[in-house]
C-alpha cells in the first residue's frame, strides 16, 4: 500500500513536472507573436495546458499530503515542508497568470492581423505572468528529490541544498524576464527568438531534469525492500530509512 503510494506521487510529480515545463515555454513565447490573431490562439492554448497540468499536480500535492501526515512532526519535517511549497506554486499558478492570461484573451478577442502593440507585448512578458509556470516546474522537480531523500530533516544537507537551488533558480529567472521585458518598451526594441539557442537551452534542462529525478529514483528503490504491507516486524529499518514511522 505504501510502496504504491510512493509511486503513485513519484509519477504525479514527474508529470506534472514535464507538463509544467511545457507549459512554461508556451508561456513564454507569447512574447513572440506576431498579431492579435496568433496571440489570441496560444493564449487559449495555454489555457488549456494550464488546466491540464493543474489534474497530476493536485492529485500529487494529494499522496504529499497522505505521506506527511503519516508521520510525526518531529520524525520527518522535510515531507511536511512539500505540502505548503507545492501548494504555494499552484496557488500562484492559478491566482496570478491565470487572470492575466484571461484578460489577455479577452484583449486580443478581435482576432485582427495587426502587430501588436507595446502594452500588449509588455503583458505578455511579465514576469508575474511567466514565472509562476517555471516556479511550478522547480518545485515540482524540487519535491520530487525530496521524496526520495532519506531520512531528510530541517538540518540536513540534503533539505538544504535543493531548497537554496530552488531559490537561486527562482531570482534568477525572474531576472531574466525582467530583464526581457523592460527591452519590450523601448523604442524600435527587435525581439529575436533566436530558435537554436531555446532548444539547446531546453536540451541541456531536459538532460538535466532527467539526470536529476532519475538517478535518484533507481538508487533509492535499489536500496530498499519496501513491503506491500506494514507489519511490526517485517521490514521496519528499512521503512524507517524511506521516512515511515511505525510505532513499535
Amino acid at each position: 500500500m505504501y510502496i504504491t503510494l510512493v509511486h503513485l506521487t513519484l509519477g504525479c510529480l514527474f508529470l506534472a513536472l514535464l507538463l509544467s515545463w511545457i507549459a512554461g515555454n508556451k508561456a513564454s513565447s507569447l512574447l513572440y507573436s506576431k498579431s492579435e490573431q496568433q496571440l489570441h490562439q496560444r493564449a487559449k492554448n495555454l489555457f488549456i495546458w494550464t488546466i491540464v497540468l493543474s489534474i497530476p499536480t493536485a492529485a500529487a500535492l494529494g499522496g504529499v499530503v497522505t505521506m506527511a501526515v503519516k508521520l510525526p512532526p518531529d520524525y520527518d519535517l522535510g515531507m511536511l515542508i512539500c505540502v505548503p511549497i507545492l501548494t504555494l506554486s499552484l496557488a500562484l499558478l492559478w491566482v496570478r497568470s491565470m487572470p492575466k492570461l484571461l484578460r489577455m484573451r479577452k484583449n486580443t478577442g478581435r482576432k485582427s492581423s495587426d502587430p501588436l502593440p507595446v502594452r500588449m507585448l509588455y503583458r505578455a512578458s511579465e514576469p508575474a505572468f511567466i514565472l509562476p509556470y517555471q516556479l511550478l516546474s522547480l518545485c515540482t522537480l524540487t519535491i520530487f528529490y525530496l521524496t526520495l531523500s532519506v531520512a531528510v530533516s530541517l538540518h540536513s544537507m540534503p533539505l538544504t541544498i535543493p531548497l537554496s537551488m530552488l531559490g537561486f533558480a527562482a531570482a534568477i529567472l525572474w531576472m531574466i524576464h525582467g530583464e526581457r521585458s523592460s527591452r519590450v518598451t523601448l523604442p524600435k526594441a527587435k525581439l529575436n527568438r533566436r530558435p537554436s539557442e531555446r532548444f539547446v537551452r531546453r536540451l541541456a534542462i531536459a538532460i538535466a531534469i532527467v539526470l536529476l529525478a532519475g538517478t535518484p529514483y533507481y538508487n533509492a528503490f535499489d536500496k530498499i525492500d519496501l513491503p506491500e504491507a506494514l507489519t511490526m516486524t517485517n521490514n521496519a529499518d528499512n521503512l524507517h530509512s524511506f521516512g515511515f514511522y511505525i510505532e513499535q
